[in-house]
């Protein structure tokens, strides 16, 4: 029984000493402040950069990629997607154009589907909010409001020929094609 009762607090002796103190990069990540905009655009990226290439598994493009950012300068969040065309007969994704503005129209949808987080909300909001990031439910629903005017989404498609680009706010309907 003694000799339990040691090996018990030996191990717990031993275990408490082998505790270390994180690593600097470690507690650098710890002591770092994430603001909601970056936990939001991190959240889109990773969300649209899964699923677009599960939706055009069969199509004309290959090696899509998405990135976002914020731009102070004019208050637009910027997301864009790249991705290389191969040719194909469906009418969707017929030449690189026509892809860019399929691809726009996709990426709308995709951002669409999400469950929505308050009244009269685009839901992609989903991807900014956060359970318990805010009490003031005003506050949230000004963020509903607000944020899907600030999208811009920008497609350019790679191509043996001409890249074609073109571009969207997310509360638009049209799509320009950019020279």
């Amino acid at each position: 029984m003694l000799n339990r009762l040691m090996a018990v607090f030996l191990g717990l002796f031993a275990a408490s000493w082998a505790v270390a103190d994180p690593s600097p990069e470690i507690q650098w990540l710890m002591n770092d402040k994430l603001s909601m905009l970056d936990y939001g655009l991190n959240r889109m990226q990773a969300a649209l950069q899964q699923e677009l290439p599960t939706i055009y598994r069969n199509g004309s493009l290959s090696n899509i990629d998405v990135s976002d950012v914020y731009s102070p300068d004019d208050n637009k969040i910027n997301l864009t997607i790249s991705a290389l065309y191969a040719p194909s007969d469906r009418a969707d994704d017929r030449d690189p154009t026509t892809a860019c503005l399929h691809l726009i129209d996709i990426v709308k949808k995709q951002l669409a589907a999400r469950p929505t987080t308050g009244t009269n909300s685009s839901s992609w909001i989903v991807f900014f909010h956060h359970v318990g990031w805010t009490t003031d439910k005003k506050a949230d629903d000004n963020l509903a409001k607000v944020l899907p005017s600030l999208l811009r989404i920008s497609v350019k498609i790679d191509a043996n020929s001409e890249p074609a680009k073109c571009a969207s706010m997310y509360l638009d309907k049209n799509v320009q094609v950019l020279k």
